[in-house]
């Protein structure tokens, strides 16, 4: 059973009364999708737009205001990647809003970056695609910066690491192909567990799907990565998961999810170069990212989720995990690692190399008189496979014998 985490319900009517009295600020609210928060469009009379963030009880201060901090520091740090902070009248980054029954709930209010969600860009050009792996290389090399002490969390299904309990929970909602393919993408999980849990720590985003990444366009016109929104699900956990979690999202649509991937990974690359084993790993974190959104959907429409936002993944990753099924292990991370500029097989070099060092040998010396060569005919038309004795081992071999004697070979 997963943790379902709602978010409040609060009229527009009260949230407007909170941003008025702590920021001083009018408009009209518009209603935005949300998992844990309910969120708002802000626009005032004069055009100017803010995003309101309205947090579940539910939702621990410490992780609040941890988030919080992250995202003002990001912000600075990543040069408008990360929208910034608006401090209330009062300079506070978080304010408290009571409701009519007496519930606390943290409101804040973040910059309102322009642009068009990646789930809504299709089709997915490779430069898109390269950029995004070079925006979470950036990204990630700041995280790494930070301290790695986030609070902890309880009831973190989202986190990557925990991929294979959500599977394995999953398993008793679903039935036939689906349920097969779930078995697969765990067992590689849990093969390779041991490897990426091994691979150190660092903050990460956790949650780069393609509803929290902003595409714009250059003064070329070409599509670009303008903005990474939504630190809510931020944590401690291996830098290769963040990729993993971007490439998973990016790759929805694609006609060929492996080409995809590995344009993403091209890009991140050439930022921030991977280690082996991060690549040997990464699209069995990948496929594990996309059984993950598949199972947590099945597990709460079991449960009796309705909400479509709470589901908007599901068709896309189940889609992209059936076709990388199909993919060896090998040739996806040969393929990637071509991309990022390496040799597909660590091996091929060394061996190479090697193979340079040795000379060749006759394996047999041939006669210098062409003459004392026999040919021996095995074509279907030959006539030395007249007859039953070819279906008999030793009469074959007789026949044989008997032809070279004939020939005086030997």
């Amino acid at each position: 059973m997963t943790y379902l985490q709602k978010p409040p319900e609060l009229s527009k009517s009260e949230v407007l009364d909170s941003v008025r009295v702590y920021y001083g600020l009018e408009g009209t609210l518009y209603t935005l999708p949300g998992y844990r928060d309910q969120n708002f469009l802000l626009e005032s009379p004069e055009g100017e737009k803010h995003v309101v963030k309205v947090s579940s009880p539910d939702e621990a201060d410490e992780i609040l205001e941890f988030e919080t901090k992250m995202i003002t520091r990001l912000s600075k740090d990543t040069d408008g990647l990360i929208p910034s902070v608006i401090p209330s009248t009062s300079g506070n980054s978080l304010v408290t809003h009571q409701d009519h029954q007496g519930c606390h709930h943290r409101l804040r209010i973040l910059e309102f970056l322009p642009g068009t969600l990646l789930a809504e860009i299709n089709p997915r050009s490779n430069v898109l695609l390269t950029n995004l792996g070079e925006r979470m290389a950036e990204l990630g090399s700041v995280l790494g910066a930070y301290p790695d002490h986030p609070p902890p969390r309880i009831h973190f299904d989202w986190a990557l690491g925990e991929a294979g309990n959500i599977m394995e929970q999953s398993l008793s909602v679903l039935d036939g192909p689906q349920r097969a393919l779930i078995k697969i993408t765990l067992r590689a999980f849990l093969e390779n567990e041991r490897e990426f849990l091994g691979l150190g720590s660092q903050i990460i985003h956790g949650d780069v799907n393609d509803h929290n990444v902003l595409v714009s366009l250059n003064s070329e016109g070409l599509n670009y990565i303008s903005g990474i929104i939504d630190l809510g699900d931020a944590h401690s956990a291996p830098r290769v998961f963040d990729l993993a979690i971007a490439i998973a999202y990016g790759i929805f649509g694609t006609t060929d999810p492996l080409l995809a991937a590995s344009e993403i990974t091209r890009g991140y690359y050439t930022v921030q170069p991977l280690l082996d084993i991060e690549i040997d790993v990464l699209m069995t974190l990948v496929c594990a990212r996309l059984g993950q959104i598949v199972c947590i959907a099945s597990l709460q429409r079991n449960q009796g989720v309705s909400d479509p936002y709470r589901l908007i993944s599901e068709i896309g990753a189940w889609e992209a995990l059936s076709l990388l099924a199909d993919i060896p292990q090998r040739l996806a991370t040969g393929t990637l690692r071509e991309a990022c500029g390496l040799e597909a097989c660590p091996r091929s070099a060394p061996l190479r190399k090697w193979f340079e060092g040795q000379r060749f040998e006759e394996v047999v010396s041939l006669p210098e008189d062409p003459k004392a060569l026999g040919v021996l005919d095995l074509s279907v038309s030959s006539p030395n496979l007249t007859g039953r004795d070819s279906n008999n081992t030793a009469n074959f071999t007789d026949r044989v014998f008997k032809r070279m004697r004939s020939d005086g070979l030997t």
